[in-house]
């Protein structure tokens, strides 16, 4: 998966940063995957945690669980930790087991009733 420098959030455009690593607040001994401030509307996402490489996979799954907690503070959601981490997890996996890709840039008509997304035969 290619990180991207920008994504727009609602009406904001979020800077994205990878970075080397980012150490946690629960002490040295622990890094960080990744960061959203929402002050600056920003995300960073480590390349390495713990001294170790951060594989791609685990990075695609931090972007993801960072844009999730820019979405909740965003529209009001106050989705837990929990909440973001589960969501973030169960999209990726089900993006990548489904070869899902919602980068369709068409007339924007998929849901006012296109026929798109509809099973075959149905």
């Amino acid at each position: 998966m290619r990180i991207p420098d920008v994504v727009v959030i609602g009406a904001a455009e979020w800077d994205v940063e990878l970075v080397d690593a980012l150490p946690s607040k629960e002490g040295p001994e622990c890094d960080d995957f990744g960061l959203t401030i929402f002050s600056t509307e920003s995300i960073k996402v480590a390349r390495s945690a713990n001294g170790r490489p951060v594989s791609e996979n685990c990075m695609a799954d931090t972007f993801l669980h960072e844009i999730i907690h820019g979405v909740s503070n965003t529209y009001g959601l106050g989705l837990t930790e929990n909440q973001v981490s589960g969501l973030a997890g169960g999209l990726l996996a089900l993006f990548r087991s489904n070869d899902l890709d919602f980068s369709d840039r068409g007339d924007g008509m998929a849901c006012k009733g296109s026929g798109k997304g509809k099973k075959k035969g149905k």
